[in-house]
């Protein structure tokens, strides 16, 4: 971590140059890393050329889905009960976002912070998982319709534009889609799956078994054909984490689990 505080420098007594051929890089095209809350951004940029990381991270990943749909919540609910999967839904945030896109501007369609609940018909019928870990149906495959929508629209409507949508894979929409097996190409999606990885619970049975949230992460970089980016929930987060942060150990532990990190490139 940046600052005079997170700088450690090992003392040794004797100091040795091995091979000098040798070049590493981290193998994800995308490598950064964010500093929440109130944490002191002192020497941040710094630290992320040190670290060979990435000055953008894709497409901001703020929640931002609300502030489009918010004209069609339904009398009495909240912006989680929209109808996702609707057509209708898209064309009313395509419009509130075309003008970015059609000037090439990037947009995060990102979830809201929760669990999404709709009683709407064509959303029930993409309902087809129960998500053991937030103990709701999954909305994965309602939501993947709704971005779906969305993107084609604006695809087809602004052929030249470069922007990507942002879309979320978070709450009850981590799971993989099971119905949706095609994304629109100017998608792109971050998975973060809280109260799902064996870096947030390390101990919790919430937690899934071996190798099952690595075969998560496969499957939606597949899905995505390497637009995905990865949200790791250990950076930053020692103000109301153990220290020291526990993530190197929980991946040690698990020593069941070899995943080759650049499949997600």
């Amino acid at each position: 971590m940046p600052t005079e505080f997170g700088e450690v420098i090992p003392e040794q007594a004797v100091l040795k140059i091995g091979k000098l051929d040798f070049a590493y890089a981290p193998p994800f095209e995308i490598r950064h890393y964010w500093l929440s809350w109130n944490g002191d951004k002192t020497g941040a940029n710094e630290f992320r050329r040190r670290n060979f990381m990435t000055e953008t991270s894709m497409v901001g990943m703020g929640h931002t889905i609300g502030q489009y749909s918010e004209a069609l919540v339904p009398e009495g609910k909240t912006t989680f009960n929209i109808s996702l999967s609707d057509p209708k839904t898209a064309a009313h945030i395509a419009s509130k976002i075309e003008a970015d896109y059609a000037a090439g501007k990037s947009i995060s369609l990102a979830i809201e912070d929760g669990d999404y609940v709709s009683d709407s018909p064509s959303d029930k019928a993409l309902q087809v998982e129960w998500d053991k870990y937030m103990l709701k149906p999954s909305q994965t495959d309602a939501m993947m319709t709704l971005y779906n929508n969305v993107g084609k629209i604006l695809r087809e409507k602004y052929p030249h534009s470069t922007a990507k949508i942002g879309g979320q894979a978070y709450a009850n929409v981590t799971l993989p889609p099971k119905i949706v097996k095609k994304v629109e190409p100017n998608v792109v999606m971050w998975i973060a799956p809280i109260d799902i990885d064996p870096i947030h619970h390390m101990d919790d049975p919430k937690s899934p078994p071996r190798r099952e949230y690595r075969d998560m992460m496969y499957r939606w970089a597949q899905l995505m054909e390497g637009r995905l980016a990865i949200y790791d929930y250990d950076q930053g987060m020692l103000t109301w984490r153990d220290i020291p942060n526990p993530s190197h150990f929980t991946f040690a532990r698990d020593r069941n689990v070899s995943v080759s990190f650049r499949q997600f490139r």
